[in-house]
């Protein structure tokens, strides 16, 4: 967690652009599952970065080396089309072809 451990609550209704790593640094991305891009990558909380594809928790990604237009993104929350879950590409061709569900996806969470 960024800035150490803390509540759900806390967590999702803090600051906007908790960057915690690189995507590949979470065990829970997949490929077959997440999309993803060369170029800009950011994992965390409460990405906002392009205003259609931000998430409360999980993956930005864009083709070029900056965050101005996303064109992937994936996590819980999302904002595209409200998906509570999901992986979005919204534009370009995604890394060696990998394109993940590209769609709303189901979840189950367990917070001890």
């Amino acid at each position: 967690m960024p800035g150490g451990p803390k509540t759900p609550l806390v967590l999702f209704n803090g600051s906007d652009n908790q960057y915690v790593s690189l995507p590949s640094a979470f065990g829970g991305w997949n490929s077959a599952v997440f999309s993803e891009q060369a170029g800009f990558k950011w994992y965390g909380f409460n990405y906002t970065g392009y205003a259609a594809l931000k998430v409360r928790w999980g993956f930005g990604w864009n083709n070029e080396n900056d965050q101005n237009t996303n064109d992937v993104t994936g996590g819980i929350g999302l904002s595209y089309s409200n998906y509570s879950v999901g992986d979005r590409v919204n534009c370009c061709t995604t890394v060696d072809g990998v394109t993940g569900l590209n769609r709303s996806m189901a979840m189950q969470m367990f917070v001890r």
